[in-house]
């Protein structure tokens, strides 16, 4: 039920303010199909449909970037949307906040929950632990497509890598909901079709594979 509520809460505020951003620097001059524009985007970004019905790579910086946020966000935890999961962001929310608490008052003790139920500690170091892979394999994977792509500017990389590690679909530049792959090598299409499958399976495979091993050389 938290996951819920946060889910229609980041959905509901980025939509009205989408929405009042597109009307008030003129992309959209028209209110309700700015409302209708917004709310469907986000929808759509959010739960990684990859459906578009405007081209929001031609809104303003700020439309995107709040885009941007929605497309790492992602959907709730046991659904197939792509993104990191409102679940692990509200836990990862709360633990910095008993940590920066903890930091001035060290004798504190407070437990991180999730719908009622107290976390382990073990629960909550292992959404720690993808959360900073996931961070780490995106930082990497630019520079790894940016050896590909040498054509296309930053954005355009960077948005791609985003766009297919949290399955998103369209992204931004060059790949925005207007404009396809096609122009991209084959070895970066064969590297995004890598990304997708690891977005997917949340590196858990990944982890199942390599992890022991990784484990044992740092013994």
């Amino acid at each position: 039920m938290t996951e819920f509520i946060g889910f229609i809460a980041i959905l509901g505020t980025a939509s009205i303010v989408i929405a009042g951003i597109i009307v008030m620097d003129g992309t959209d001059k028209s209110l309700p199909h700015a409302i209708r524009s917004s709310i469907f985007q986000t929808v759509s970004i959010m739960t990684t449909t990859g459906f578009a019905t405007e081209d929001f790579a031609k809104w303003s910086s700020l439309p995107q970037t709040l885009l941007l946020v929605l497309m790492i966000i992602g959907g709730c935890s046991g659904s197939t949307a792509g993104g990191i999961k409102v679940a692990r962001l509200a836990v990862a929310v709360r633990l910095s906040l008993v940590t920066i608490e903890r930091s001035f008052r060290s004798r504190v003790v407070r437990q991180i929950r999730m719908n009622g139920r107290v976390l382990s500690e073990r629960a909550t170091n292992e959404i720690m632990m993808y959360l900073v892979l996931t961070g780490a394999i995106f930082l990497l994977s630019i520079q790894i497509l940016s050896l590909f792509e040498t054509y296309f500017e930053m954005d355009t990389n960077l948005s791609a890598v985003h766009a297919c590690f949290f399955n998103i679909g369209p992204g931004f530049a060059e790949v925005g909901p207007t404009k396809t792959y096609a122009p991209f090598h084959p070895y970066s299409k064969l590297f995004l079709s890598l990304l997708m499958i690891m977005g997917r399976l949340e590196l858990y495979a990944i982890l199942a594979l390599f992890a022991p091993a990784m484990w044992k050389r740092f013994e």
